[in-house]
């Protein structure tokens, strides 16, 4: 019997819109200080993670292989989700499935800022009107049910060719003349 992935069945396996998306924001402050945090979440929905299968493929010189890949099945007993590797069905293995359905619910914090603000008895001193010191952060925090994937930036479900926002940690000062 040849197995083919064009014998596969076609069926519905649920759908990319979340079920809630939300995000919080607020500041604190205290003796001078200032927290401010945004962070945003979503819960519910599929993504369909075209970058992990595009690297759990049966192995082609010159491209880079997931280490899930070290999972597969190998003999009778061996209980996993990834085929077993076969010379002769390399199209098969790393055909479109819904094994590479994921969950899309996620938890980021995106942006956080400390700041202080320099007491005017100091300030004023230096011959200046104000003065705040401050340290910002940006995409600091993202957890879902993937290492690497990002499904915050996805409309249609999937992830390909889309890009990880940079971490960026930002010093600063203002100073009022």
């Amino acid at each position: 019997m040849s197995i083919s992935q064009n014998n596969a069945k076609y069926a519905y396996h649920g759908s990319a819109i979340p079920d809630l998306i939300g995000g919080f924001t607020n500041t604190f402050s205290y003796k001078g200080f200032d927290l401010s945090i945004l962070s945003t979440f979503q819960i519910g929905g599929l993504i369909y993670d075209g970058s992990y299968a595009s690297l759990m493929h049966a192995g082609d010189y010159g491209r880079a292989i997931h280490v899930d890949i070290l999972d597969r099945w190998q003999k009778p007993g061996d209980i996993t989700n990834v085929p077993r590797l076969d010379n002769s069905k390399l199209t098969q293995f790393g055909a479109q499935s819904d094994r590479f359905l994921t969950d899309a619910s996620f938890f980021s914090i995106k942006a956080v800022t400390l700041s202080y603000n320099i007491p005017a008895s100091v300030t004023q001193r230096a011959g200046m009107k104000g003065a705040r010191v401050w340290l910002s952060g940006e995409n600091l925090l993202l957890l879902n049910s993937r290492t690497g994937l990002d499904p915050q930036g996805s409309f249609a479900g999937t992830t390909d060719n889309v890009y990880t926002p940079s971490r960026i940690l930002t010093v600063g000062i203002n100073v009022s003349l």
